[in-house]
This record gives C-alpha cells, structure tokens and sequence, in this order.
C-alpha cells in the first residue's frame, strides 16, 4: 500500500474511492505541479515566442499530439503538412507536440523522419522531454487531441480547437471530457486558415474557465502542498517559508529545426505606394503540397530553391536558384554555370555580403540588391532575389529604391544593374 496518492482534484477522490477504495486513506489532494509552473511562467511567454523565432505580429500555431490510433496524428497524419502548406511563412509558425511514447515506441530518427518535409518547410519540433509547457504558453491556437497537452492549453486560456477526440477513451467528467464538448471541432477537409482565424476570433475565455476549475482543486498551492507531504512523511520539520516556484526555463525550448531550402514567393505589385516601386511578398514552403483547391496558387508564385536541396523535382522546377559561394570559385562565374546547368531557371543569386545579393539574369546581366540592417529567415534571399527579379521583369528602372511589404514589415532596398555576364 502506497504511503500517499496524490491527487489533483477533489473529484479524483470519488473515482478513487471507486477503482481502490482502499488506497483512500492515504489519498492526498495536491493539485497539480505542472499546471502551477505553468502558470507561474506566464510573463515569460514573450521569451518563449522569441525561442522558436516568432515576433509580435506571428501566430504561433501548436499541433499537440498523444499516442495510439485515436490521436491527432492516428487520425490525421498529413494534418501538419497540409498546415504549412495553407499558412504562409512570414505570418506564422508551427511547432508540433509529439508524446513521449511516439517518439521511443518508434524512435526519434523514424519521428523525424516522417516529419522530414515539414521540418524543412519550417517546422518547430518540440523535444519530448522538455520545453513543451513553453511551447504552450507560447502558442496563439492549439490543435490537439484527448491528450494532456491539449488540455494543459485550455486551461491557461489558448484558444484550442480538437482535430481527434475518441470519447471512449477518455474519464468522464474530468478536464479532457468538458474540454470534448466545449472546444470547437477543426474538419482538415477543409481549408485550414479560414478556421484557426474563426478559432481565435470566437475564444470565449469566460465559458472555458470551466476546464481551468477541473484542472486542479488547489491553483497554486501544489507545490506547498506536496512539500507538506513529503516532509510529514519523511518524518522531518518542514520550512516555516513557501516552497519556491521555478518558472520554465526558456532555454529548455530547444526545438528540432531543419534548414529551408526551397519555398514559393509571391510577389504582387502594390499600387497604393506611389512613387518607387513597391511589391507585396508572400512565401509558402515548397517542400509540402497543397490539397487540391487549397492553398496558394503557384502560378502565381515563383519556385526559390537552394542548389543543394535533396529533392530533384524541386531543383529542375525552380524559377530561381540560390548558390552558395565556393572557395577557389569566381561568384560571378558559379552563378552562371548554375544557369547553363538549369533551363528552366531565370535567375541565379548569390548572397555576398549581409543583406546583399548578386543576381545573374538570363539575359546575361548582372545586378545587385542591397537590403542593410535587415534579415528575414527563414531564406532571407529568396524575399529579396524574388523582389528584384519581379521589378527588373516589370521594366523599372535599373538602379533605385525598392519596397518590400512583408505581412506588417516595411523593408526597403537598393537594386542596380552592375554589367552583363557571358551566358
């Protein structure tokens, strides 16, 4: 017989008194130690958005995952692929929460292996042993299942819609079981932005409370109580001070990245910016595919893809192709032979310098494109080779001020014909 049981909610006792009613005795309501630190670590939420490269005006979109068939991922393995190729990069970041139990039954090279075009289109893999709270308090939207995490997001108040919810799994009338019936249901059969947007708009923070109150039976009290506990049972005085209450460290919000090597851009002319021409920018990862009639449209936009991506549909497609200068290589002299080498290119680019670029047209001509002071990741280059590629295409000038409308961002830059090469 166990010395004590800890429990988190008072309604616990009656499920316990049910399954071991002889362990009730020794039943011990705490609250719940996690749900406190979380919310002890709440105003460092802006830290935790900084960790996985979000500024103010991103969303933070959280796919939250458990184990078995009737999870998110069971039901819906493609839900994180059709995420980011509906969301567009430069408004939005996706991390995953993956349980523990996926990433050892399986292994973590075959988890990442699965998820191998989505970490190159951007995503934040969260490790499975620390750094998920701060990804939750981080979030603006989680989209999960009856798992933990999904109801950990609930009750701090994320707005949380449910792709996967098997209710036969889950305890009646705890937290998970209210949160069934009052978060809103995501359909990945349709388009994917529409609905977070309505997800977040809706949240009605004062009827979900609710999930908060089952959370826990004690908020901020756990670890007091806990310490109380272990003190009694070890037979020993405890500290006459409050046991101290460690916020999440931001530090342990390590997510497992992958490089961006290719992504769509489009660039649209904005027309209410008279004067020097002006182009609106919008990337998308190309590495994942839209459903059919979702998304964007990539005749819209053009392919950007580095030389050294792994998939060769990409490279042969792509409208522009970024190089990285070699040692013992003339620039000037790579970013051609790349352009030999690609017909279907227009246009090979080179970043030489901090925010600046040299392109190689398929005219033969050469230009620059100078953008201090200014980075944008992921693939910095492709905002601004597709920008200058778009404005020398429209006839503009060949040396003046260009701006870049980017989301809420305002960047400028000077672009300037520097010769012509020898095709």
């Amino acid at each position: 017989m166990p010395a004590a049981v800890v429990l988190s909610h008072a309604d616990d006792r009656l499920r316990l008194a049910i399954t071991a009613p002889e362990a009730l005795p020794n039943a011990v309501v705490a609250g719940d130690p996690c749900f406190d630190r979380m919310r002890a670590s709440r105003h460092l939420r802006h830290t935790y958005r900084a960790a996985l490269g979000a500024t103010d005006d991103t969303t933070i979109v959280t796919v939250s995952s458990t184990w078995g068939p009737g999870s998110l991922l069971g039901q819906h393995p493609d839900l994180i692929n059709d995420l980011l190729s509906e969301l567009t990069l430069d408004g939005h970041i996706l991390a995953a929460i993956v349980h523990p139990n996926v990433w050892f039954a399986h292994g973590p090279l075959q988890l990442r292996t699965w998820l191998g075009d989505a970490l190159r289109s951007g995503l934040r893999l969260i490790p499975p042993v620390s750094g998920w709270q701060q990804a939750v308090l981080a979030s603006d939207i989680m989209i999960g299942d009856h798992g933990a995490v999904t109801s950990y997001a609930a009750a701090h108040g994320i707005p949380t819609v449910l792709a996967a919810f098997p209710r036969a799994e889950v305890a009646t009338g705890s937290a998970a079981d209210l949160l069934g019936e009052l978060a809103p249901t995501l359909h990945p059969s349709q388009p994917l932005p529409d609905q977070l947007a309505r997800a977040i708009t809706t949240h009605d923070s004062v009827r979900m409370r609710a999930v908060t109150s089952l959370a826990t039976s004690r908020p901020g009290a756990c670890l007091d109580a806990l310490r109380s506990t272990f003190y009694e049972l070890l037979n020993l005085t405890e500290p006459d001070r409050p046991a101290p209450e460690f916020p999440y460290a931001a530090d342990d919000l390590t997510p497992t990245t992958a490089p961006m090597l290719a992504c769509w851009v489009a660039c649209e002319p904005d027309l209410d910016y008279p004067g020097a021409p002006t182009v609106r920018i919008r990337r998308w990862p190309a590495d994942v595919t839209a459903r059919r009639q979702r998304g964007h449209r990539t005749t819209d936009a053009c392919l950007v893809v580095h030389e050294d991506h792994p998939r060769r549909d990409l490279n042969r497609n792509a409208d522009i192709v970024v190089v990285s200068p070699r040692p013992g290589l003339d620039t000037d002299e790579h970013l051609r032979r790349t352009l030999r080498q690609r017909p279907s290119c227009s246009v090979t680019v080179a970043e030489v310098g901090p925010g600046r670029i040299r392109l190689c047209h398929r005219d033969g001509g050469l230009s620059e494109a100078i953008m201090p002071n200014a980075r944008i990741a992921p693939m910095p280059t492709a905002c601004l080779a597709a920008a200058a590629h778009t404005v020398a295409l429209s006839g503009a000038a060949g040396r003046g001020t260009v701006t870049m409308l980017i989301g809420d961002r305002r960047i400028t830059f000077t672009r300037k014909d520097i010769g012509t090469g020898t095709r």
